[in-house]
Formats: structure tokens, sequence, C-alpha cells
């Protein structure tokens, strides 16, 4: 959080150059328009690898407005989906299939398409950046492999209506969070519908409470909350990181940096230690059902992450945060759909009530 504050110096640099070669970008002579409607900043020395690329800003025209909130509403879909995977991903034993497994294929393949993005976009490999962006952007995909493996053990281990509702009070601990690192508005309206969405996630665990079958999974309830807190924590980072305008494809590579860096320690640790949901299964050893099923997963949070970050190109962030909450009602119904899972009207009624929060939420002005 402390790379934050450097990042000022890094924005105020790219307005002087804009300045300094005009606002137009597609006609001025020292820019160059990107493949992907980045823009390029050569600077004095070392051309092939000082340049910083841009990444495409919120548009104001209404058919592009609609194109984003669809894409944004498409990964939305897609991250639902891949929540209800995890559930159906076991092995033969009965024993969730390792989320840590998971998310490392995911942060493989990632690495792998964003390097090839990177080619084809030609981007450089090895721009020269700040050293508090580089910071910043490894900060933030550290916090995103986190809170998503978190979150998918939480799916694994408990209902998928009861672990989605816990894991989106982010937006909550989001806002708290960027008044104290970031100094956004945070006043009593706001504070108010926090306490109203809190409402709806007790609302929603309320029969668990009641009956205390949240002692069957408590490690699931803690990886859910704390899920919630870092993936806040990663919206944070993210609006810092978004001040440099680095390029997608350079978010993406470092998100895969973060969990192959996080996934295997932890994951060898967790097999030592003969923790069996997160126990190592060998490709050889894997079902035809685990494979089919896990493949799924990582393309379903690969594609929904694409979807997203080309949604946010077009709309604005709190308008993205108000859709992403629809994950709620659409896992009910992917669970609904394929493991029958039936979610109760508590849970209902508390997904409804934290989306309603939400969305009033995003809605407040800065």
């Amino acid at each position: 959080m402390q790379e934050m504050a450097r990042i000022v110096s890094v924005t105020a640099r790219a307005r002087e150059l804009i300045q300094l070669h005009g606002e137009d970008a597609e006609t001025a002579c020292p820019l160059d328009a990107g493949s992907f409607g980045q823009l390029t900043f050569p600077l004095p020395i070392a051309h092939d690898r000082l340049e910083i690329p841009f990444a495409r800003q919120a548009s104001e025209d209404p058919k592009e407005r609609s194109l984003g909130m669809c894409c944004v509403l498409l990964s939305t879909v897609g991250f639902s989906l891949a929540s209800v995977l995890i559930k159906m991903d076991t092995q033969p034993s009965g024993v969730s299939f390792p989320t840590l497994e998971i998310g490392i294929l995911r942060a493989v393949l990632g690495m792998i398409l964003g390097l090839v993005g990177i080619k084809l976009a030609r981007l450089p490999y090895r721009p020269r950046l700040e050293v508090a962006i580089v910071r910043l952007a490894l900060l933030r995909g550290a916090l995103d492999f986190l809170a998503s493996n978190l979150f998918y053990y939480a799916c694994s281990v408990l209902p998928i209506a009861l672990a989605t509702v816990i894991y989106f009070t982010n937006p909550f601990w989001a806002g708290l969070m960027a008044k104290i690192f970031l100094g956004e508005r945070y006043d009593l309206k706001r504070a108010a519908i926090m306490v109203f969405g809190s409402f709806g996630t007790l609302l929603a665990v309320w029969p668990e409470l009641q009956h205390g079958r949240l002692r069957l999974s408590p490690f699931g309830f803690a990886a859910a909350a704390l899920g919630s807190l870092f993936q806040a924590s990663q919206y944070v980072a993210g609006r810092a990181c978004a001040e440099t305008n680095l390029h997608w494809l350079y978010q993406n590579v470092a998100y895969s940096f973060a969990g192959m860096a996080l996934g295997p320690p932890a994951l060898i640790a967790f097999t030592v230690w003969g923790v069996k949901e997160e126990t190592f299964v060998p490709f050889g050893a894997m079902t035809f059902r685990e494979t089919f099923v896990t493949i799924g997963v990582v393309l379903c949070a690969l594609t929904s992450q694409l979807w997203l970050i080309q949604g946010m190109g077009y709309i604005p962030a709190a308008m993205t945060a108000a859709i992403r909450t629809l994950d709620i009602p659409f896992a009910m119904m992917w669970a609904l759909v394929l493991i029958a899972a039936v979610p109760n009207i508590f849970q209902i009624l508390g997904g409804t009530v934290l989306v309603t929060a939400c969305i009033l939420l995003s809605r407040q002005k800065r």
C-alpha cells in the first residue's frame, strides 16, 4: 500500500508529455497509437525499452458503454460458473481438488497467453517502469491470487450461496480501505449502506448460525471472510495501479508472476502437512472428470478476466462493481442447474439485500 503514494509523479509525467506533444494522440507525430488502443510515449533514450504503454479510458459513447456493461456482465457469468465448477471438482475419494493447484495452472496459462498477447500487441517485453509501479502491480496480483484461491476453497467446502454472499461483502471493506489509503470519501450515508449490506450477510448465514452448522466448516467460513478482505485490498491496489494507466496485459502477467511465486510453496507446504484438500495431485493421477472440470475452471477464470478488463475500459469503476455483485444470484442459479443445490429463502433474501446495498453504494457521488 505504501507504493500508491509514489504513483502520482508517474501520472503527472505522462500528462506533461501529453501537454508537450498535443492532445490529439492519433495525429501528433511523437506519439504512436498501439494496436489495442493504448498510447506509447517514446522517451529520449533506449527507445526500444522505455515505452510506457497507456490503456484505453472509460468511454462516454452510449454504444461503447453498453458494450462495456455487456462485457462485465459476461465476466460475472463466467466467474460465477467457475465458483460452482469448483464445487464439482472432486477426487474419487470425495475430497475437493486442490484449489491452489487450480490457481497455479491459471497463473501458468495466463503467463503464456499474456506473453503471446504482448508479442501480438507489439509491446516491449521489458518496459522501463518506475519501481513503484512494478511493486504495485505485483502487490495487486498477489492480493488477487490470494483472494480468488481463498474464495475457491470456500466454495469447495461451504454452500455456494453462503460462500458467495460472505465473499461479496468486499465492496464495503474496499470503501473503508480506500478512505484510509487513497483518501476517498466515505461519509455517514456510505457507512449506513454498509451496515445495511452487513445485515444481508447476517440474514444469509442465519440458518447456519442458528443451528450451529458453521462449526462443520470453520476454515471455509474464515477463507470466505479473508478472501473478501484480500479482494477489497486488491480493488484499492487496482485503483492506484489504474492511475498509472499500465496496460492490462502487463497487469495480467504481474498476476501470473505472483501466482507462480506464491502458489507452489504453499501447495508443497500443505502437501507436507497432510492437508487433504490442498495436497498436490499429479496429472497422471487425475481422472477424466477431474481433468475436464479443472480445465473448465481455469478457462472460465481466464476468459472472465479478459471480459472484465475489456469492459472496464468502457465504463466507470463504480458501474463495474455494481454489475459484479450479480455474481451472487448467478452462482445460485448455476448451483441449482449443475448440482441441484437449492438456496434457502434466507440466502435469497440476504443476497438480494447485499446486491441492493452494493448498487446503492456504487451510485453515491464522489
